[in-house]
């Protein structure tokens, strides 16, 4: 235990040290997923030093933003409105995201309406516009003003919606299981990997993989009662998809992932006496859950990995979500977190040598220090 709580010290030192220094600004690898890490940090530890870093952190946010910052979720705007909205509901800050976020509003509202991609990806494309408005309207609501805010971003998130419909039926291979490519020696959700066959390729996990990315982001949707045919269709899609076996992932982490989303899905239609899709979706759900072979998990090479994005970090954090909803302990909570706290470890043991695009939270340092901070 002293050897585990010693090497997040570390991390925690090393970050203290060299995040203000860091060019990136943005949610998951620049300073605004560190200062979120920060804020939580301080909760957890009542530490006053922690909680004025991340308050330092968010005011270098603020001076170094351009108009150059991109408008993506990864490193842009739209990841860093999503950091200020939520350390806003959360109360760890006291701010009128309203009035705060003003121009992220307006500018994401602009890029809406001007670029058009044939991509949905959450880091860099659609989705994570849409996850950002999302984050605007899930805050709470007093009156005047605020109503016609919302309903603004309401919207954006209906054409967003519309664009999703669009892109599905135009470009199926968006949802397709992420890959690993030798021959292009990358991750690629597909995109650019039209014609697998003569590829030599096999899947990969990715948290943010599209299909279970977007069916969450629906049943956000549904439980805000944003009202739209389109979010009906869109819904009805994914699920015709998933009822053709063939299109079931071969990794048995993708296959878990995607349950967590269904079921997610589930709760939030019952939640809300919307169930016209139930047998259609239980039907996708126990194929899923007998198609899930737990014993070929440690084969799958996650084990090399402590990221959020497609190692350990995010493995647990999908672990906390299915407990939530299951209510059991689906992926032997105990054993990956023995995984996560060696991972730590031997980070602690490289330090001296992370670049300044390695303290993120999404593959850097920070990454399995999130998760633990989230998870105990």
């Amino acid at each position: 235990m002293q050897t585990i709580i010693s090497a997040k010290q570390k991390i925690i030192n090393s970050l203290l040290l060299n995040a203000s220094f860091i060019d990136n600004l943005g949610l998951f690898n620049g300073k605004m997923g560190i200062s979120i890490l920060f804020f939580l940090l301080s909760r957890k530890h009542q530490n006053k030093i922690f909680e004025d870093y991340a308050h330092e952190l968010i005011d270098e946010i603020y001076d170094e933003i351009s108009i150059n910052t991109s408008t993506d979720f990864e490193n842009g705007l739209a990841g860093i409105g999503w950091g200020i909205e939520y350390l806003v509901q959360n109360e760890f800050i006291d701010a009128d995201t309203d009035e705060v976020l003003e121009e992220f509003d307006k500018q994401l509202t602009k890029e809406l309406a001007i670029n058009s991609t044939n991509e949905m990806r959450l880091l860099n494309s659609l989705l994570g516009h849409g996850y950002y408005f999302l984050k605007r309207i899930q805050k709470k609501q007093i009156g005047g003003n605020q109503n016609t805010i919302r309903l603004k971003n309401e919207q954006n998130l209906i054409h967003i919606i519309e664009e999703f419909e669009n892109k599905l039926q135009n470009n199926p291979h968006l949802l397709m299981e992420p890959v690993f490519s030798s021959k292009f020696e990358k991750k690629s959700n597909s995109a650019d990997l039209v014609n697998r066959k003569n590829l030599n390729e096999h899947p990969v996990f990715d948290l943010f993989w599209n299909l279970p990315s977007l069916i969450w982001f629906m049943a956000e949707i549904v439980e805000q009662e944003i009202s739209s045919p389109k979010v009906e269709k869109v819904i009805h899609h994914l699920i015709a998809l998933l009822l053709d076996k063939g299109n079931i992932p071969k990794q048995q982490l993708s296959k878990i992932l995607l349950l967590a989303s269904l079921l997610k899905l589930t709760r939030t239609f019952i939640n809300k006496n919307n169930f016209t899709e139930a047998s259609s979706i239980e039907s996708i759900i126990l194929n899923l859950r007998e198609e899930i072979e737990k014993s070929k998990l440690s084969s799958e090479g996650f084990f090399n990995e402590m990221t959020i994005i497609s190692g350990m970090s995010g493995i647990l954090l999908l672990h906390e979500e299915l407990q939530s909803i299951l209510g059991n302990d689906f992926l032997s909570h105990d054993y990956y977190k023995d995984v996560l706290d060696q991972s730590i470890q031997k980070r602690c043991d490289v330090l001296n040598e992370i670049q300044d695009d390695n303290y993120g939270i999404l593959t850097g340092i920070s990454s399995p220090l999130l998760t633990s901070t989230l998870i105990e």
